[in-house]
């Protein structure tokens, strides 16, 4: 048995669409990333894009190597406590 990858895509993608859709409080996702590299620049830019196809809210915060780790903890804090968000963070 074949399974057409694009096909499959696109129909998980749209029923992800109509199941956010259906959402009384739409998702959103914040996505803290520390310095970066090209590969992940691109990871990034997927899973926004992703996010924008099925209609959850994204955001992206891109902090430099040098960035100590309270000023991250606070702003996943921040996210957490004041707008209710589940956090996903890419780190390199």
């Amino acid at each position: 048995m074949l399974l057409d990858g694009k096909l499959y895509a696109e129909y998980r993608i749209n029923d992800l669409r109509n199941r956010v859709n259906a959402l009384e409080k739409k998702p959103h996702l914040i996505i803290l990333q520390v310095d970066g590299d090209p590969a992940s620049d691109k990871y990034v830019a997927n899973k926004m894009k992703r996010c924008r196809e099925v209609g959850i809210k994204c955001g992206h915060m891109k902090f430099s190597r040098n960035t100590d780790n309270d000023t991250i903890a606070m702003m996943i804090n921040m996210y957490n406590n004041h707008f209710k968000i589940k956090f996903s963070r890419q780190l390199n």
